[in-house]
């Protein structure tokens, strides 16, 4: 028998910030410094969800609480994601959250990436408000669409550099 010994990360974190630009940028080809995004959001680690073992992080989920303008704004591809940060508030003051990246190295396990999801998804339930996604891969998409969350084509071009493919934006209601 194999024992697992998988630690979930409630925030990330310091000395796991270089493994998120290196999981993104062999996830995505996203290379740290076109990574803007996670520049603003690292110093904040209590947005961020992590899943480790033997002190190596395996993944990663980026939940960003979102004022009004920028969680209509997004979707709708009227603002790019580099222009979050400005907008970024407290969960209580949030008009919804935004998943901005669900990402597993690709060393991981299975088991390890199925864990990162459910713990992404259990705390997105547990803060009660609506939230949103933008699927840049088939991984997101089959995310969104097992979590129940609502279809729609994205519209925007900030993830034309990033995927494979059509971009998809998924929403779900608060419960």
């Amino acid at each position: 028998m194999v024992k697992l010994n998988i630690r979930f990360l409630p925030e990330l974190p310091r000395q796991h910030r270089h493994s998120v630009y290196a999981i993104d940028e062999t996830v995505f080809g996203l290379s740290p410094a076109r990574n803007r995004l996670h520049d603003q959001a690292l110093d904040h680690p209590e947005l961020y969800l992590g899943i480790a073992t033997n002190n190596k992080l395996h993944g990663y989920g980026l939940l960003l609480p979102l004022d009004n303008l920028a969680f209509t704004a997004l979707p709708a591809g009227d603002i790019d994601e580099e222009e979050l940060g400005q907008h970024i508030v407290s969960y209580d003051q949030a008009a919804g959250l935004y998943i901005a990246s669900v990402a597993s190295h690709p060393d991981s396990r299975v088991y390890e990436s199925s864990r990162l999801v459910g713990m992404v998804i259990g705390s997105l339930l547990r803060l009660r408000k609506p939230w949103m996604g933008i699927a840049v891969n088939k991984t997101g998409h089959t995310i969104g669409i097992q979590a129940g969350m609502t279809p729609r084509p994205f519209l925007g071009h900030t993830f034309d550099h990033v995927g494979d493919g059509e971009k998809t934006v998924f929403e779900k209601r608060a419960a």
